[in-house]
């Protein structure tokens, strides 16, 4: 079996492989008298997934690489940098954040080029920042100041120099956002593509650039304006237009406006750009369901839903359409799905309970309502419905009380003088506004 994989790696060295070659080698030294000589080609193999975002690819031999770090670290850092980046990347997206940090900590207790430990730094702030849970902010911050203090120290040309120098405060204003000091992250995420602009070709970094650009609609879409959210977007899309989360983000964005049709467009776009995620289909669900559109957004729906199947916006959505078209056994049955996934919604258990109140099911109707109460008590239309379902029962005492909750909750209501008026016919006393 040596002499198999002798041969087999010199008809490798220096071309391009394929998947199943790799695989043929590594068997062959794995069953070899000599097996440690596979490390070598699992590093390359994995290596090579990684960069492709095949993951899990990695998971036959990401134990042995694991296992073999601090040989790698002695024999060839450049294949112990390529294992551990491998290693990150392979425990991340699988939600074994814990083993990620355990990787980064042993490359951090052993490296001194600084810029490979501003690199592994960056690595570990995003752990701390996005992925360790609870994430801790304080941590991700500490992890990324000492990565641009050290890059400082780091043998890179200057432009190489002030592109990783932008990229970490990139990582930066993602803190600055999760703290809580948006003006902070919009002043980074402006300052890094002035940076890039000053210093760089334009043909440099573009993918950079429209993330930066995107970062800062992002921040935008989120505290306004939105005409600077829809700017940056649009920005971004210059340089980047094939991406379909920027035509997403800023179909959401016009959502918010009430642009309706241009929200339409810019899912339709991040449609055909990506493989189909339930995400986009919700939001054009939702859309449709703004528009009126109900039998179209019940469709956009669906297709979220076939995608994911608990995905809850998309099934309350679904609910809400199929109520607006009088199809109540449909959107009974996706209000009570909704809840069997997450039991604790007072505004579902609202929905579901008119559904039951039209139907005549009273008594269904008072339950969902006392349990949406329970968990909002401070919901004034909560209120006000279960007092209607309360006379209907013939308990006037009780939504006489709701309706005095009601008032006091929504002192300004539309139809105080109307309640009022209906607490004084039922002999109730109408407690004053509250100041």
């Amino acid at each position: 079996m040596t002499c198999a994989a002798l041969e087999l790696e010199q008809r490798l060295e220096g071309r391009s492989r394929n998947d199943t070659e790799l695989t043929r080698l590594i068997d062959a030294w794995q069953h070899s008298s000599s097996p440690e000589r596979a490390l070598r080609w699992e590093v390359i193999a994995t290596s090579a997934y990684s960069h492709d975002g095949l993951y899990e690819a990695s998971a036959p031999y990401a134990p042995d690489i694991e296992a073999a770090l601090d040989r790698l670290f002695l024999q060839d850092e450049d294949a112990y940098l390529a294992a551990v980046n491998m290693l990150y990347f392979y425990h991340v997206p699988a939600g074994r954040a814990q083993d990620a940090l355990r990787i980064i900590e042993h490359a951090l207790a052993r490296l001194e080029d600084p810029w490979q430990l501003a690199r592994h730094h960056y690595l570990m702030a995003m752990l701390y920042a996005r992925f360790l849970q609870p994430n801790d902010q304080d941590k991700a911050e500490w992890c990324l100041t000492h990565a641009l203090a050290v890059l400082d120290r780091a043998d890179l040309a200057e432009d190489e120099r002030h592109f990783q120098t932008v990229f970490l405060w990139n990582g930066l204003a993602l803190v600055r956002l999760r703290q809580g000091r948006v003006p902070d992250a919009l002043e980074l995420c402006r300052a890094g593509a002035a940076r890039l602009d000053e210093h760089l070709s334009p043909e440099r970094h573009r993918l950079h650039r429209s993330v930066l650009l995107f970062n800062i609609a992002q921040i935008h879409a989120q505290i306004g304006p939105y005409e600077d959210a829809i700017e940056y977007f649009t920005q971004a899309m210059a340089v980047d237009p094939n991406y379909s989360e920027y035509y997403n983000d800023r179909g959401s964005v016009y959502l918010k406006m009430g642009m309706f049709e241009a929200a339409e467009r810019d899912y339709r776009q991040a449609i055909e750009l990506s493989p189909p995620y339930p995400e986009v289909w919700t939001n054009l669900g939702q859309c449709y369901r703004a528009m009126g559109r109900m039998d179209e957004a019940i469709h956009a729906y669906t297709r979220a839903l076939d995608l994911s199947p608990d995905a809850m916006l998309a099934t309350v959505g679904r609910a809400e359409a199929q109520a607006a078209l009088d199809r109540p056994k449909l959107a009974l049955a996706d209000y009570t799905r909704a809840l069997s996934i997450e039991p604790d919604q007072p505004l579902v258990l609202a929905g579901r309970a008119v559904l039951h109140y039209e139907a005549g099911r009273l008594r269904e109707a008072l339950e969902d309502l006392d349990a949406a109460l329970e968990l909002a008590p401070d919901v004034a239309e909560l209120y006000q419905n279960r007092a209607v379902a309360l006379r209907e029962v013939g308990d006037r005492d009780r939504a006489a009380s709701d309706l005095r909750t009601y008032l006091e909750l929504a002192p300004n209501a539309e139809d105080r003088d109307q309640v009022e008026a209906s607490l004084r016919d039922a002999g109730a006393a109408v407690r004053p506004p509250s100041r």
